[in-house]
């Protein structure tokens, strides 16, 4: 996986194995690129986060190991967004849905899988509300219970003009940019909603593009009809990105 070299890990901490920026595409607001953290699961013990300065709320203590792992990971990537803006490394509480609580003045995402923790942070003058999402390529077994989650007929049918595009990435992608949407949103929308608000209309594989209308009202500013863009990029054979912003 290529680096940048932005902020190298300790030698002598052997969870954190590598740092790198990954850029979000071809959005209309210029977003600073994502901060990315790779990690080892298999080096995490519940020392790390002192070691590394960072709280672990009591939701997380009582995790799983993997979900303590995959959470630090996401705060050391935070707190690496935030420092690349100028700002200190504030800890992040959680909402009531789950959603990092980012000082004021900040618009921030967080996402992470079971090797790569990333996070964002822009001046929220700027935008309303931003989401990122790194997800693993669904494998075959999980993709028609997946599929029936998250796309209805219509969307699938768009799929079916994509020549040579693997139907599972497709999937993948379009899974990840609805929680690239739900993230950007949520606050404002002030619950959870259905991936079935949101209908993809488009899908541009070259230019990393998807194009979403709402189905759904979801606020005033979220109405039925309008629509939205978001951006995807293939960070490796097994993984993608998306990114929401609004």
């Amino acid at each position: 996986m290529p680096t940048s070299g932005f902020i190298m890990p300790d030698d002598e901490d052997k969870f954190i194995t590598d740092t790198y920026r990954l850029e979000l595409g071809n959005h209309e607001y210029p977003l600073p690129p994502a901060c990315a953290v790779a990690f080892d699961a298999s080096s995490y013990a519940p020392s790390v986060f002192k070691r590394l300065g960072i709280g672990c709320p009591p939701e997380i203590q009582r995790a799983v190991m993997k979900r303590q792992a995959e959470y630090l990971a996401g705060r050391v990537a935070a707190r690496q967004a935030m420092t690349h803006l100028g700002l200190s490394a504030a800890e992040l509480g959680t909402g009531s849905l789950r959603q990092p609580l980012w000082p004021q003045g900040v618009s921030g995402s967080i996402t992470h899988t079971n090797a790569i923790g990333a996070a964002v942070a822009v001046p929220s003058d700027m935008i309303r509300g931003i989401g990122i999402d790194i997800e693993q390529i669904i494998d075959a077994g999980s993709a028609d219970a997946i599929r029936n989650v998250v796309l209805t007929n219509e969307e699938l049918a768009i799929f079916a003009t994509k020549d040579g595009g693997d139907p599972n990435t497709l999937l993948t992608i379009a899974f990840s940019a609805k929680e690239s949407f739900f993230k950007a949103t949520s606050s404002h929308v002030g619950r959870y909603f259905e991936f079935h608000a949101l209908r993809l209309t488009s899908l541009d594989i070259t230019g990393g593009r998807l194009t979403f209308m709402v189905v759904e009202t979801l606020s005033p500013a979220l109405r039925t009809g309008q629509t939205f863009n978001a951006c995807f990029r293939i960070i490796d054979e097994r993984t993608v990105l998306t990114s929401f912003v609004w």
